[in-house]
């Protein structure tokens, strides 16, 4: 691979298009076999005028190379230490910012966790990167993540697990766990994550970090690698619940790229009403979250004090029910590994969700595949390799029933907001929030001599029980820290009906102590 590649279309042989027919069930006959060659040789000149315009493009656009040494730190959290000035000055002026590895820096190595990834460099940034630098932040530190973000654990990325600053025996879990441990540990101000079934929000927790997920769509996802435009979102997340507030308005806002925003889609303000005040607002405990076999007991018990917290400062706390709670993982699941990872595999990483992509990537990635296919962690190609059957049932099934059953999962809790379009519970004038648990127990100990089946089961399963229903619903969640068992943090979820993230940043400011929630403790 070049950086100026001479791409040249060769039309398809008969035998190629034979095999096209066979895997999508075409039933082509030598006739229309032919025909498909004939087509395949007529529309050549088409894809190499998008090849030659794209490189014209690119020499235009590539970035000047960015300062960057290997990360150097004890909990093996940072890829690349950085040196990405801000540009502009406002609402983030002189905050320091770890961005996962997912996101596009220009000119740095887009690794996403994966060895496959290492090597060429964004040639563009991000949007929620471009304006956190316009806005005065600068970025100092790419977090390690998950092999293409296919865990929740914290240990599946190519070089080795990160290490959780409040106890190195243990991940912070995943899949954002370096940006997550590098804001624990004092080495930055905020992190900007990325989040497909918790893998912002859970590792926060673990953390004892704050952290806001606002609603699809409100930030753009242009310029993120990510799974599937269902579940993916930005994540803020701080020590400090002005600084997450900061920091996810600077990012908010139609770009007129991501197509679930719009370019009509507002800047949002979060930054006012930070002042703890929840008297009078009606907070709802999901029951079946605190249930001890999707929960640890003792992480109940954290949730709970944090609800009785809410309750002395005025807050009216009841129950109430989501029947299908504990459901909401089958269907991540099937979503993830039925199209999220085919899908990104399929093209070679080249696009997303959203308009944008990188054939130099692509091309990249295309020859470490044939080179070494076991440049992917195992729980990528044991997952792929499993999502290619059906169960003996038709191609898409699963995956039909799973997007059919998303907004029946979503109406499960919206039906309890007060004023939303569904109406809330019947019998009641409808809760502002709801309260779960956002991580089921403490953060994993590293898997040390773990059989590959348990490793794996671990690292796609219980950890995102809690947090994966509301990127399917598209629903704004928080995170807030709960206290610490057994020394480790642990962490209590808020959600909120569409668009009000000011309820969940409310909640979050009520239960900050004065100078924000504590650091890592140092030795």
């Amino acid at each position: 691979m070049t950086d100026t590649p001479a791409w040249t279309w060769t039309p398809p042989t008969p035998s190629r298009v034979e095999a096209n027919s066979r895997e999508h069930g075409l039933g082509l006959d030598p006739r229309t076999t032919e025909a498909a060659v004939d087509f395949g040789a007529a529309v050549g000149g088409l894809y190499e005028r998008v090849g030659l315009w794209w490189q014209e493009e690119a020499a235009r656009t590539e970035p000047a190379h960015v300062p960057r040494k290997p990360g150097d730190d004890p909990w093996n959290a940072a890829q690349y230490r950085v040196e990405v000035p801000a540009t502009g000055s406002g609402a983030l002026d002189g905050l320091s910012l770890a961005v996962k590895d997912s996101i596009r820096v220009g000119g740095v190595p887009l690794v996403y966790g994966s060895r496959m990834l290492e090597g060429p460099e964004a040639r563009t940034s991000a949007t929620v990167v471009a304006r956190a630098l316009a806005a005065g932040g600068s970025i100092t530190h790419i977090g390690r993540s998950d092999d293409l973000g296919l865990a929740i654990t914290g240990d599946q990325n190519h070089s080795g697990p990160v290490l959780n600053p409040w106890n190195t025996g243990h991940t912070p879990w995943g899949s954002s766990s370096g940006t997550a441990a590098l804001v624990a540990a004092g080495e930055v101000d905020a992190a900007i994550m990325v989040d497909q079934a918790g893998s912002g929000r859970v590792p926060s927790a673990g953390c004892g970090l704050a952290a806001l997920m606002p609603t699809r769509g409100v930030i753009p996802m242009t310029g993120v690698l990510g799974l599937t435009g269902v579940q993916d979102r930005v994540v803020a997340a701080s020590r400090r619940v002005v600084t997450v507030a900061a920091v996810a308005s600077v990012l908010s806002g139609g770009d007129g790229h991501d197509l679930r925003s719009g370019p009509e889609l507002a800047t949002r303000d979060w930054t006012f009403g930070l002042d703890g005040d929840v008297a009078g607002m009606r907070v709802g405990i999901v029951t079946e979250s605190l249930a001890p076999e999707v929960t640890d007991p003792a992480v109940a018990d954290a949730v709970l004090a944090r609800a009785r917290e809410l309750a002395a400062l005025g807050a009216q706390v009841r129950e109430v029910s989501v029947p299908r709670y504990a459901d909401a993982s089958a269907l991540a699941m099937i979503l993830t590994v039925h199209r999220g990872i085919p899908d990104l595999l399929a093209t070679g990483l080249g696009s997303s969700a959203v308009l944008g992509g990188d054939p130099l990537l692509a091309e990249h990635v295309a020859a470490v595949r044939a080179e070494d296919p076991a440049a992917l962690a195992p729980t990528v190609r044991v997952s792929t390799g499993a999502a290619a059957h059906e169960g003996g049932q038709a191609p898409g099934v699963w995956l039909a029933a799973a997007m059919d059953l998303i907004p029946r999962l979503a109406a499960q809790f919206t039906r309890h907001f007060a004023g939303v379009a569904s109406g809330s519970e019947p019998g009641s004038d409808g809760v502002d929030v709801l309260l779960t648990p956002t991580a089921p127990s403490v953060p994993p100990a590293l898997p040390d001599g773990m059989a590959m089946v348990e490793e794996l089961g671990r690292a796609m399963g219980p950890g995102i029980t809690h947090a994966c229903a509301h990127n399917l619903t598209g629903l704004p969640a928080g995170q807030a820290p709960a206290g610490l068992v057994d020394g480790l943090p642990v962490g209590v979820q808020i959600i909120a009906p569409p668009l009000m993230e000011a309820q969940i940043l409310r909640v979050l400011a009520a239960l900050e102590p004065v100078g924000g929630f504590p650091a890592a403790p140092r030795g």
